[in-house]
């Protein structure tokens, strides 16, 4: 067996450590293809102390459990002896975030109120929202649900500006980070809880887990641009070939029925393009990262919609400006930090509420780029609302010089008097980025597709644009945001012995199980304790028997045991993919990234409450 992973970013290399690490796929069988000559994705890194660093920003907490399991494996670059996991830890618990200044008027005052702002008004619209279950939601808007005056609160400032939503995005992905995120409200202005890497992600994640697998001879092959995929005369999807362009050539890789192949649909960094000090970043509207998704949704069904996130009418609602400011100089820093009383590296997010762009700016800990040179700093800003005309550059902000984008966040800080000294001692690198935020786009449940296909038998898709019932981050393509990521729930194609030892990872048939949130299961949660954790079993409807395990009174993993085989005999289903695998013919072992908690090859699966609370 061969795996073949289209796509080189973060979800990429994620499913390539997962297949090595957690079912034994030797690296050698595995190959990688990156259009761009840089893996990562979003997760990148440019430039130079000399020509100005350009880079994305991103912040984390500590709930992304996929991201951090992986990372825990990963040696981190500056101690070989530390895991990436345990140096990320370290460095947030040594130097957390204490924001004393997140929102500044244009008087440079400081806006932070009792209860963010909010009325009771706004605290049930909030509640009211949150458990509305996902359905009711689908294809409407934020603002829908909300006055007009909500969103000029702090609390609305505060998520808008982290968590990167407008008034017109998606109810349903607004509902999924206010569950997810729940635990941080209380926190949201200091950041006390938000935790970022310790120094840029494309070296603090990509590098090392990049190294990790070409240490165990997985094949990279970068500027490989996989325009379409070959399948097999069947009355299933099975994927026989992909069609490749490399270095102006175009070849077929051929694929076995036994062959794996994942395919990361799309990227938020499509499109991408910079700027310098004195030039805008130029339009490109290649659409390479997203032309196999749109190949694809053209010819087969159930490959979802790949224009609702994608193509120039969506980018007035998806693009973010970002800037990286790379200077020799200390006045900037030492008024920042002056002026909003926080220490260099730790001060959080300044956001500029009165700014039509609405910028938000950062100090990052320094060094932030390994090999950055003594005496260069580094900070960063971006803008929620680039397409306006800025205040005092009256350019929207997309077609703003490096130049001119200082100038407006100086002027907005009423630092004119060390403007002409900033800009000498400074490069500020302007990065557009029109799809950025597109995974907020208001969209129907079918506008994703499902990890696998109904009748696929070796083709899975990755990345941020395949349906799970969880937030993604808006930068990390792994992302549990997981996060995203995106969580990785791969089922393998392995011997059957291997089910049979009690090898809990394997699989077959590519079966995966997204996470639904218990919230929208309806039963009576009947709680058990197994292989000595506790859990809980709960039946939904259509006589779905769910097993949770539960930690901090929140699910962790949710397995759906559904009863729908024929003639008396059981399946595991996935809900998602509506696959239905039929023991014994297929066992299926329904595998989660991380461990699988029950093993029923066989299953007699009760659905009778008094049964399971006598279980």
């Amino acid at each position: 067996m061969r795996a073949h992973i289209v796509g080189g970013g973060f979800g990429g290399l994620a499913a390539a450590f997962f297949l090595i690490h957690h079912a034994d796929v030797p690296g050698e069988s595995i190959t990688i293809y990156e259009a761009d000559r840089q893996m990562g994705g979003g997760l990148f890194l440019a430039g130079g102390p000399k020509t100005g660093y350009n880079m994305p920003g991103s912040v984390f907490d500590r709930e992304f459990r996929c991201t951090f399991d992986l990372f825990q494996s990963i040696p981190s670059t500056g101690t070989p002896s530390v895991s990436v996991t345990d140096e990320f830890f370290a460095f947030n618990k040594q130097n957390p975030f204490n924001d004393r200044a997140h929102i500044l008027d244009r008087n440079g005052n400081i806006v932070h109120g009792p209860r963010f702002g909010l009325t009771l008004r706004d605290a049930f619209a909030l509640a009211r929202l949150s458990l509305t279950p996902e359905p009711r939601l689908d294809g409407r808007r934020i603002d829908e649900f909300f006055s007009p005056r909500f969103f000029t609160t702090e609390f609305w400032l505060l998520w808008s500006t982290i968590m990167g939503s407008l008034p017109q995005h998606s109810a349903t992905e607004f509902r999924r980070y206010m569950n997810r995120f729940l635990y941080l409200f209380p926190d949201l202005s200091t950041m006390r809880r938000v935790l970022r890497t310790p120094v840029n992600q494309h070296q603090a994640f990509i590098e090392p887990l990049l190294a990790w697998l070409r240490a165990r001879f997985v094949r990279v092959r970068t500027g490989a641009f996989v325009h379409d995929l070959g399948f097999a005369a069947s009355d299933r999807l099975t994927v026989d070939r992909l069609e490749i362009e490399q270095g102006g050539t175009a070849s077929s890789v051929p694929v076995e029925p036994d062959d794996i192949v994942l395919v990361t649909l799309g990227s938020q960094a499509e499109d991408l393009s910079s700027g310098t000090m004195t030039e805008p970043p130029l339009p490109n509207r290649a659409g390479r990262a997203s032309a196999l998704w749109e190949r694809l949704a053209q010819d087969y069904p159930g490959f979802g919609n790949p224009a609702r996130f994608f193509g120039a009418d969506q980018i007035s609602d998806s693009r973010w400006v970002i800037f990286t400011v790379t200077t020799t100089g200390t006045e900037f820093i030492e008024h920042l930090s002056k002026l909003t009383n926080s220490e260099p590296g730790i001060g959080g997010l300044v956001t500029l509420k009165d700014s039509s762009w609405l910028l938000t700016l950062t100090i990052f800990h320094q060094p932030e780029v390994i090999g950055q040179p003594s005496g260069t700093y580094v900070w960063w800003g971006y803008g929620l609302y680039p397409e306006r005309n800025g205040d005092f550059v009256k350019k929207r902000m997309s077609s703003c010089t490096g130049a001119e984008i200082l100038k407006e966040a100086l002027r907005h800080l009423r630092f004119d008097q060390i403007l002409e000294r900033v800009l000498a001692d400074s490069i500020c690198i302007p990065c557009d980025l029109p799809y950025v935020n597109n995974i907020w786009l208001p969209r129907r449940s079918t506008d994703r597709p499902p990890i696998v296909l109904p009748g696929a038998t070796n083709l899975g898709l990755i990345g941020q644009y395949v349906e799970l019932q969880q937030p993604r981050n808006p930068v990390t393509d792994c992302k549990d945001r997981a996060a995203p990521t995106p969580r990785p729930m791969i089922g393998l194609k392995l011997p059957f012995e291997k089910m049979l030892a009690g090898d809990a990872e394997a699989a077959f048939g590519l079966v995966p199980l997204p996470l639904p949130y218990v919230g929208d299961l309806l039963g009576d949660v009947v709680p058990i304790e197994f292989i000595g954790r506790p859990c809980g079993l709960l039946i939904g409807p259509g006589h779905h028997v769910v097993l949770i395990e539960i930690s901090h009174r929140c699910p962790l993993f949710i397995y759906d045991l559904c009863s729908a085989g024929h003639g008396g005999r059981r399946a595991l289903t996935s809900p998602a993919s509506r696959m239905t695998v039929s023991p014994p013919s297929a066992p299926t072992i329904i595998a989660a990234y991380s461990r699988v908690l029950m093993v029923v090859p066989n299953a007699s699966v009760q659905t009778d409450r008094h049964d399971l609370r006598a279980a």
